[in-house]
């Protein structure tokens, strides 16, 4: 059939449109940690350069900077990481049609309802079934 093939089509393009949407935010979050860890390193040197601290000073701005690293990496690059190997939460379907909708304006509504549609089918043809006329013989 030509509309199994058809559908079967446009669900591998969102799933393809899933797996580059997590590279890129993977992408975008590896750049952000680049960022935060620059930025804090520069911070946490000239403080200490200009600052001329304690050594309990320095062993706690050493365990900060260890920390905010790996916030960053918890928060910024691991949960795009995982769902880009699908192992965490990914989008559904009906999730990236969403964001799809978003930048295509004119494909939004026609994406999510031949999705929302596809899978009212099979409840469709339960109650197609159902609702047929039992004949009798007599």
């Amino acid at each position: 059939m030509a509309s199994t093939e058809n559908y079967e089509l446009l669900l591998g393009k969102i799933n393809t449109f899933t797996r580059k949407y997590y590279f890129n935010n993977f992408l975008r979050g590896l750049i952000f940690l680049g960022a935060g860890l620059f930025s804090a390193y520069v911070v946490i040197t000239l403080s200490e350069y200009f600052g001329n601290f304690s050594i309990l000073l320095r062993t706690i701005l050493f365990y900060f900077f260890i920390l905010f690293n790996t916030v960053l990496v918890c928060w910024l690059v691991l949960p795009s990481l995982l769902a880009w190997l699908k192992l965490g939460k990914t989008l559904t379907h009906d999730e990236a049609a969403e964001i799809i909708g978003r930048h295509f304006n004119d494909v939004h509504d026609k994406l999510l309802n031949t999705l929302q549609l596809k899978s009212l089918l099979p409840k469709m043809k339960v109650t197609v079934h159902s609702s047929r006329p039992v004949s009798t013989k007599r």
